[in-house]
């Protein structure tokens, strides 16, 4: 409706912050004074990771996922309990999901995270960087509801490289109504 305000979620990687733009006005863009704010800053604590937000997933307009693919490699969940316009008060923002994968692996490069589903995500994990995991799309499931991803809610949908042999250097997912999924190999 043209009463709706828009909300977007951006990865800035140079300062390793994540800006929520609110048109607010309704002019058709987030440059006028207050309208980009950050979200989520990962230089304040706690220090609980978005340096390369490659896969952000806006849940609602006062909540997000973001991946960090520097160490550790993991998936943060913000949230904005106050309805300050940031997740950055103390509970805002914590490890939605820790980086074990199924075989005892862990998440290397989380190059994508897409939401398909209430509480069901498909996580692209580049092993192009560390050739100890295998390069695979994983399917996140939040059985429980705990608001937190746990190893036995991790399963391997599709591998794309065994681990030690890098074969593709992968970027983003996609799955299509019929259950394909497609990615880029930049490679």
């Amino acid at each position: 409706p043209a009463s709706a305000i828009d909300i977007v979620f951006v990865h800035d990687q140079s300062a390793d912050q994540i800006l929520r733009l609110v048109d607010r006005n309704g002019d058709g863009d987030a440059t006028d004074p207050g309208e980009a704010t950050v979200f989520l800053d990962d230089s304040l604590p706690p220090a609980t990771g978005n340096d390369n937000a490659q896969g952000l997933v806006a849940l609602g307009p006062a909540s997000i996922l973001a991946t960090d693919n520097f160490e550790p490699d993991n998936i943060v969940r913000a949230q904005d309990f106050n309805n300050d316009g940031d997740a950055l008060d103390p509970g805002e923002a914590f490890v939605y999901f820790d980086g074990a994968l199924p075989g005892g692996f862990t998440l290397t490069n989380p190059a994508e995270l897409r939401e398909i589903g209430s509480g069901r995500y498909l996580l692209l994990d580049n092993n192009t960087l560390d050739e100890t995991n295998p390069e695979a799309v994983y399917l996140l499931e939040e059985i429980n509801d705990d608001l937190i991803i746990s190893e036995d809610e991790v399963s391997v949908l599709f591998e794309l490289s065994p681990a030690g042999k890098s074969r593709i250097t992968t970027f983003d997912v996609v799955q299509d109504n019929d259950g394909l999924l497609y990615t880029i190999d930049i490679a």
